[in-house]
């Protein structure tokens, strides 16, 4: 919680129905993450993920996009 000064918080009953999972293939440093939406009534919809970082053994630039189907 970047506003809170950094301190951690557990998910909500909200957040834990609607929150993307992962599972980590090979260790990767992450640098940037891109989250497309489009706006709804109530909530957006989450349309795709981006994910941006680099491999932690060769350096190389990797990247993986998350589709909401």
């Amino acid at each position: 919680m970047h506003e809170e000064g950094g301190r951690r918080e557990s998910l909500s009953w909200f957040e834990q129905r609607l929150a993307y999972g992962w599972e980590v293939d090979r260790p990767t440093f992450l640098e940037r993450v891109f989250v497309k939406t489009k706006e709804g009534a109530a909530i957006p919809k989450v349309l795709y993920v981006e994910l941006h970082g680099r491999d932690a053994a060769t350096g190389k630039a990797v990247s993986e996009r998350i589709n909401n189907e």
